[in-house]
C-alpha cells in the first residue's frame, strides 16, 4: 500500500497480494482520487539482462475517487478493455532487446513497481510475483543414465498423492516446459518438463523420436513421492501436442489424460527437413501425413483412456489449429467416454498454445494473432479451464 497526501486527500493504492505466484491474477485498486479526476497507472519491472520493462494506461476515477483496475476501462494506454491484469501482462522492454522474450529470470521472482499519477504527487508501491513457488525441489535430469533429458518440480507437500503432468513443447525444441512446469508445482502438481530433440544426447532434429522416449520419462514421474502413478497426463504444445494425443492413443495404459495445445489431429513429418517421420514405435516409423493415406495419418485420439483437452486460435498462422480441434472433437463424438474440454479461441495465435496467463513477454508476429493483446486475453481464460482440468482428475 502506498499513499500521497494532497489537498483533496490521500491517494492510496491498495493490492490485495503483496506476493504471490505469477499466474495468479493480483487486484489492485486506487482511491482518493476526485471525481472523474483523470490518473496515469504504470507498472514497471526489470529483467535478467537488465532491460527495464513498462507499461502504462490512463482512467477516469469513479464517483467514488476510485480507480478498479479489474472494472476500469483505460481511456488511452498499451491495452483497451478492463482487465485488472492488463498493465502488468502488456509491459515491453523499453529500448533495443531480442525478440522473442519474456520479463523475468527463468525461476525467482519478478518485482513489479506500481506508480500513480494523478493527484499531487506520483505514489507507488510494489508487487512480488512470483515464478517459481516457494519450497518447490527442482531436480536435473541430464545423463544417459537417466533415459531423459528434463527438469521435474516436486510441490513442497508430497504427503498426498496427486495428478501428475508431463510437459514438452514443440518444434522450437528444447527444454521449453519449465516455466510451466514450475507454476503447475507451485499449485501442487508434480510436473516433469522434458526435451525430445536438440539437446545434449537427443536427436538434432524432430526426426525419429521414439514415443518410448516419454513413456520412460512418465514412468520415472510415476515412481516419485507424492505421485499417484494411476493419473499421469501428458501436455504437449503444436508439435507436442500432436506426441500428447498419439502418446495417449500409443501407451492408454500409461497415460491418463491428455492435454494438447494448438496441436494437430494428423501426424506430420519430421522437421525442419520434411525428410521422414517425426515419430517411431517400436522402432517403426508412424505415419504421416503425405506419406501415406489420411486414414493412417489421422491420430486415433478414440483410443485414449481418460480425459482431453485441447484449445485452439482462430487466427493461428502456423497451421489450421481450430480446424484440427474439430476434427479432433468429430472423432472424439463418436464413442468417448471421458470428459473433454475443447476450447477456441477465435482471435488467439498460435501462441496460444503458451497458457501461463500474467506474463509479460514479446511474441513472434506469426504467433501474435489478431492482435499482440489477442493470446494475453485467451490465456488469461484458458487457464482456469486447464486448472479445472487437472482439478477433475481423481487423486489416488
Amino acid at each position: 500500500m502506498a499513499c500521497s497526501n494532497g489537498n483533496h486527500g490521500p491517494v492510496t493504492i491498495t493490492v490485495d497480494k503483496s506476493t504471490t505466484l505469477l499466474s495468479s491474477p493480483v487486484h489492485v485498486v486506487v482511491t482518493g482520487l476526485n471525481a472523474g479526476e483523470s490518473a496515469t497507472i504504470a507498472v514497471t519491472s526489470t529483467d535478467q539482462t537488465e532491460h527495464v520493462w513498462s507499461s502504462s494506461a490512463t482512467f477516469t476515477a469513479d464517483s467514488n475517487g476510485t480507480i478498479d483496475l479489474s472494472r476500469t476501462r483505460p481511456s488511452a494506454g498499451a491495452y483497451s478493455q478492463a482487465d485488472g491484469m492488463g498493465l502488468f501482462w502488456s509491459m515491453r522492454p523499453q529500448g533495443a532487446a531480442p525478440l522473442p522474450t519474456v520479463l523475468g529470470p527463468q525461476f525467482g521472482n519478478e518485482v513489479d513497481r506500481i506508480t500513480v499519477t494523478g493527484g499531487p504527487q506520483p505514489v507507488s508501491t510494489t508487487v512480488v510475483r512470483q515464478l517459481i513457488g516457494p519450497g518447490i525441489t527442482v531436480i536435473e535430469k541430464r545423463t544417459p543414465a537417466d533415459g531423459f533429458y528434463g527438469d521435474y518440480f516436486a510441490p513442497a507437500d508430497v504427503s498426498t498423492r496427486k495428478p501428475a503432468v508431463l510437459i514438452f513443447g514443440g518444434s522450437e525444441g528444447g527444454l521449453s516446459g519449465t516455466f510451466t512446469a514450475a507454476q503447475l508445482a507451485s499449485l501442487g502438481y508434480p510436473a516433469l518438463a522434458v526435451a525430445y530433440f536438440a539437446e545434449p544426447g537427443l536427436p538434432a532434429q524432430l526426426l525419429n523420436v521414439p514415443l518410448e522416449y516419454f513413456a520412460g520419462a512418465l514412468t520415472w514421474l510415476g515412481q516419485q513421492p507424492g505421485v499417484d502413478p494411476g493419473h499421469l497426463i501428458v501436455m504437449g504444445v503444436s508439435r507436442g501436442g500432436e506426441a500428447a494425443l498419439l502418446l495417449g492413443a500409443t501407451f492408454p495404459d500409461l497415460v491418463h489424460g491428455v492435454a494438447a495445445l494448438v496441436p494437430s489431429a494428423w501426424v506430420n513429418c519430421s522437421f525442419p527437413a520434411c525428410s521422414g517421420s517425426a515419430w517411431t514405435v517400436g522402432g517403426r516409423p508412424v505415419p504421416f501425413e503425405g506419406a501415406s493415406s489420411d486414414a493412417a495419418a489421422l491420430i486415433p485420439v478414440i483410443r485414449i483412456h481418460g480425459p482431453v483437452f485441447v484449445d485452439c486460435g482462430g487466427r493461428d498462422y502456423v497451421w489450421p489449429s481450430c480446424l484440427y480441434a474439430k476434427t479432433i472433437k468429430a472423432e472424439l463424438a463418436t464413442g468417448f467416454t471421458y470428459p473433454q474440454t475443447i476450447l477456441e479461441f477465435p482471435d488467439a495465435g498460435h501462441g496460444i498454445g503458451a497458457l501461463v496467463p500474467f506474463r509479460a513477454e514479446t511474441e513472434l508476429s506469426q504467433l501474435q494473432g489478431l492482435t499482440p493483446a489477442s493470446n494475453q486475453v485467451a490465456r488469461e481464460q484458458a487457464w482456469p479451464h486447464l486448472l479445472k482440468f487437472l482439478s477433475a482428475v481423481p487423486r489416488g
